[in-house]
């Protein structure tokens, strides 16, 4: 796991893991700004945590990881429900019809979905 210099500490103490996914937990929960670099560090980490750590901690590990992935999923898809509206505003501005492509069916019927079918971050 190496020293971690430029990284941060979070996960490399083993005596404080428990606070440490408590502490990710809110990061996740609150939506705090975590770089793509310190992202992929915390992801080594949770994996190192899971392949040598007791099984509750592993257990933890993994649920913080999947909450991780779920918000990065519900990120990408806001971030796409947002550019195809984009695209019909502006294809409707210029008299473009894309009902035959269904563009505009599909990310009607997400945003009308909104977030509501999507799993929160969990606490421990």
């Amino acid at each position: 796991m190496g020293d971690g210099a430029g990284k941060g500490r979070l996960f490399l103490d083993r005596s404080k893991l428990h606070d440490d996914l408590r502490l990710l937990g809110t990061a996740l929960k609150r939506r705090w700004d975590i770089s793509e670099d310190f992202r992929d560090t915390i992801v080594d980490r949770l994996r190192d945590i899971v392949s040598n750590g007791d099984d509750e901690i592993a257990l933890k590990a993994i649920v913080q990881a999947r909450n991780m992935e779920a918000q990065n999923q519900r990120d990408e898809h806001k971030q796409l429900d947002e550019f195809s509206q984009r695209i019909i505003t502006l294809a409707t501005r210029l008299g473009v019809d894309l009902t035959p492509l269904g563009i505009g069916d599909q990310a009607s019927e997400r945003a009308g979905r909104g977030d509501a079918d999507t799993a929160q971050p969990q606490e421990d």
